[in-house]
């Protein structure tokens, strides 16, 4: 089994920038993928999403379409320039109620997902 923390560390590296270069929001394509929402769609690019599904995975695998549905949500947010800081709350709430189910996936990953959208997603939002 993959090390939890190595996994998290790696997740919180990449979305932070450090690792990938954002691009131009995708409009048309994530509001596809509100139809069609199998494709994982945490994170910023296939590198961060890998590590932010495989961090789902560890635990809370079957709360996958729910966050899935918050994670295009705020993506929509983003591409309709809303507010940074409403998106985000807004974020936060449904990935709260996502993981409510569980209290180690409320607990621990839902505040990781949280954390990491408010202090470390804002690249794509300045574009």
């Amino acid at each position: 089994m993959t090390d939890p923390c190595l996994v998290i560390g790696l997740f919180l590296v990449i979305t932070s920038g450090a690792v990938e270069s954002s691009l131009p929001a995708k409009t048309a394509s994530r509001r596809l993928l509100q139809v069609n929402d199998d494709e994982w769609q945490c994170g910023k690019r296939s590198v961060s999403k890998w590590i932010s599904e495989k961090l789902l995975n560890l635990s809370c695998e079957s709360l996958r379409g729910d966050v899935n549905r918050c994670c295009i949500h705020h993506d929509n947010c983003y591409d309709d320039r809303s507010d940074k800081g409403e998106c985000d709350n807004i974020f936060c709430i449904c990935i709260e109620d996502a993981m409510r189910s569980s209290s180690w996936c409320h607990r621990v990953q839902a505040t990781l997902f949280c954390w990491a959208v408010k202090y470390l997603e804002w690249v794509p939002f300045l574009r």
